[in-house]
């Protein structure tokens, strides 16, 4: 099976969410202009639970996503993000799922190249892209009859609730640190690796996603105090410029990776 949902070229080319922002307010304000025919509106729980040596510990987020589709000054589907990223701490060493996922690719797998982890598998496009995990919830809750466009998808959300177990590959981006008061120590976890972020006897489990009606999460600054004073447009070493290559992987992240709090 084949998705029917097509990455468009101004999400895969990955445009920062200031910039998206404008563009909605172009499209949809601007006097004269009938930019916004539609948009569709979800909320999304994702639950993380580990076993470590100490008894389980879990955690959740609450994130709203809304998607709309626009004409002008491009034609397409565009979401933006409302929420905060999942904190977990594991015995005094925070777990984080960020609202994003930045290291992944969204090309077909090469020739005999596994498709996941996952029981049996899933396909290539069902994973989480970059904001959103509209394309995967899709293919979790209609295998079999993936939709033409996100605000199909979205809209055909409905009623589920029941939540769905995830592969490590359909994750969002996973980091933590070693100082939470200093962003520069962020560092990135293996999904597929607890152990090596957070020692012995830490593996997952269980890792769910649910369509849900609950409150958004917060008071992820409280536990992030740099996220209140650093300028959305620094990166994580205090740098406004993105380097190529990076010369540390705080030079990758920005707070609003963690945190976003507009909302179409």
């Amino acid at each position: 099976m084949t998705s029917k949902l097509e990455t468009n070229s101004f999400l895969h080319n990955r445009p920062n969410r200031r910039t998206v922002t404008a563009f909605f307010g172009f499209a949809c304000v601007a006097p004269g202009l009938s930019g916004c025919a539609r948009w569709e509106t979800y909320r999304y729980k994702l639950t993380l639970a580990v076993d470590t040596p100490q008894g389980v510990r879990s955690a959740y987020n609450v994130v709203e996503v809304t998607t709309t589709a626009i004409s002008v000054p491009a034609q397409g589907e565009y979401p933006t993000v409302k929420g905060e990223a999942l904190y977990l701490d594991i015995n005094g060493k925070p777990l984080i799922a960020l609202l994003i996922k930045k290291r992944h690719s969204l090309s077909p797998p090469a020739a005999g190249q596994r498709l996941s982890s996952a029981p049996g598998g899933h396909p290539w496009w069902a994973d989480w892209e970059y904001d959103s995990p509209t394309h995967m919830l899709d293919w979790l809750y209609s295998p079999d009859h993936p939709h033409n466009s996100y605000l199909d998808a979205i809209g055909s959300f409905g009623s589920s609730r029941d939540a769905r177990a995830l592969a490590t590959t359909q994750l969002p981006d996973l980091v933590t640190f070693a100082d939470v008061n200093d962003p520069k120590s962020v560092a990135p976890v293996d999904p597929d690796n607890l152990e090596a972020s957070f020692g012995p006897g830490v593996k997952w489990s269980a890792r769910t996603i649910a369509i849900t009606a609950d409150p958004l999460t917060t008071g992820l600054s409280d536990k992030l105090p740099w996220i209140r004073t650093m300028r959305g447009n620094q990166f994580l070493d205090g740098s406004t410029l993105h380097h190529n290559p990076p010369p540390t992987f705080a030079n990758t992240l920005q707070p609003t990776d963690f945190i976003h709090r507009v909302s179409v």
